[in-house]
């Protein structure tokens, strides 16, 4: 008998947890994107990316000012996969 009444009362229970639970308002859209930030090189440090020959293009972002340069970015650690995470 215990059990059918535990069984009884364990159905009751789960029926009526979702009649009391609240959902709150759901979002609607795409919240606006205040920045949005592209990592380029992440791999490279400072001096071997900036003014080298070999980068051509984008130092040439850099210079003319068309990208924002990151220079006080720092890592969590290294290898680079802490950053990431």
């Amino acid at each position: 008998m215990f059990k059918k009444a535990a069984a009884l009362g364990l159905s009751f229970a789960l029926l009526a947890a979702p009649m009391l639970a609240h959902e709150g308002d759901v979002p609607k859209g795409v919240p606006h994107l205040d920045h949005v930030i592209v990592i380029m090189m992440e791999n490279h440090g400072y001096q071997q990316v900036i003014d080298n020959p070999n980068e051509p293009y984008l130092n040439s972002l850099i210079v003319n000012k068309q990208v924002n340069l990151a220079t006080n970015y720092f890592a969590v650690g290294h290898p680079s996969l802490t950053n990431y995470l």
